[in-house]
């Protein structure tokens, strides 16, 4: 499996340990004791439709606190973020807290197109660990994999999948395909946000 560098010499924005253990295990317990929803897609005609061919996933209805404290550290990264992505960054869609159990995926998307246009830059925080092996607050399966990061015809079908570890966070551009893969055992507990311009 790529290292973390490597996606970082492909473009990527990449910052391990961004969360401490402590705060993803509290905010991995915030999603266990919070209402989960199932999570939509986008279609032509709505914003939020519910397709599990598509998308299987729950969205953790969290405490409001940890939210607005999520948003500010999300917030404070945009001037990194700008630099790095040489984008105008203007506001921020988010945070959303996902679980995914067994047999949960997210098939290859973008995270910009026709209801989400100003997107620029997506933002993923691990809150465990992904691996081959079963562990008591991991998960195996769930990838998060990314199609088509270097050009040419000998890439195009050669995705590169991306190991969570606790507290990792990783931005890429909005208008990158990207998937995640299927939960085989456990919980795969995410932060997700994105960056408009």
């Amino acid at each position: 499996m790529p290292s973390t560098q490597f996606f970082e010499q492909l473009g990527l924005f990449v910052r391990p340990a961004f969360l401490d253990a402590e705060q993803c295990a509290r905010m991995r317990a915030d999603c266990e004791r919070a209402a989960w929803t199932k999570g939509t897609v986008a279609r032509e005609h709505a914003i939020e439709c519910l397709d599990e061919s598509v998308r299987k996933v729950h969205c953790a209805d969290i405490a409001e606190d940890l939210w607005r404290e999520t948003r500010h550290r999300l917030s404070t990264l945009t001037p990194e973020l700008e630099r790095h992505f040489g984008e105008t960054l203007t506001g921020c869609h988010g945070p959303d807290f996902l679980v995914y159990e067994p047999g949960a995926f997210y098939t290859p998307h973008l995270d910009s197109g026709t209801h989400y246009r100003q997107r620029r830059v997506s933002l993923v925080i691990f809150l465990n660990h992904g691996g081959d092996d079963e562990c008591s607050d991991g998960y195996t399966g769930g990838e998060l994999t990314f199609h088509g990061l270097l050009g040419g015809e000998v890439w195009a079908k050669c995705p590169f999948p991306l190991r969570g570890e606790p507290g990792l966070l990783v931005a890429f551009r909005s208008n990158t395909i990207h998937e995640v893969r299927p939960i085989r055992s456990g919980r795969r507990f995410t932060i997700v946000g994105w960056y408009t311009g």
